[in-house]
């Protein structure tokens, strides 16, 4: 799987950005906050393969690391 590589956001820009989603999220129809999750829900499934691909390979060097499961 290739590797994305993505700036580092600081802890306080994230926690910015989930205020900023809260606010939209607050006002948001019903009907908007479904089609967000059907969006979301294709997209997993869409990249499932990727998804588990990249769990195993967490697994297996958590293992290698030693830690518990």
């Amino acid at each position: 799987m290739p590797e994305t590589l993505v700036a580092p956001v600081a802890f306080t820009e994230k926690l910015d950005a989930a205020r900023a989603a809260s606010r939209e999220l607050a006002i948001a129809t019903t009907a908007q906050k479904n089609s967000a999750l059907h969006a979301i829900a294709g997209t997993i499934l869409r990249n499932a393969d990727r998804i588990l691909e990249a769990n195993a390979v967490d697994l297996a060097n958590a293992r290698e690391s030693g830690l518990s499961e």
